[in-house]
């Protein structure tokens, strides 16, 4: 999913369009956050999206379940790598 300055992502009812963005509210607040025990940082009244607790979030609401994300994607081309060309000409040093 290509992002750009501006974005529309379009879909029919509950289809996840919602979660998709509060899943990457949660990732970057997560990725912002200070305190390095907490796995995800689900929210508060500061954030920039408030999930609320780990049984909010977990399937049936259960406590004592996980958690599991996954992304996936289809290249329409072969990945290609390539070494980038350095920026200045190496140099050699002479000794007497």
């Amino acid at each position: 999913m290509r992002f750009a300055p501006i974005t529309g992502i379009f879909g029919t009812n509950s289809s996840g369009k919602s979660t998709i963005l509060q899943f990457l509210l949660m990732l970057k607040q997560t990725a912002d956050s200070s305190d390095r025990g907490l796995v995800l940082q689900l929210g508060d009244d500061k954030s920039l999206v408030n999930l609320g607790t780990f049984s909010d979030v977990a399937y049936g609401h259960v406590e004592k379940s996980s958690i599991s994300m996954s992304l996936g994607w289809t290249m329409s081309q072969p990945l290609e790598s390539l070494t980038p060309k350095p920026k200045t000409k190496p140099y050699s040093v002479q000794t007497k």
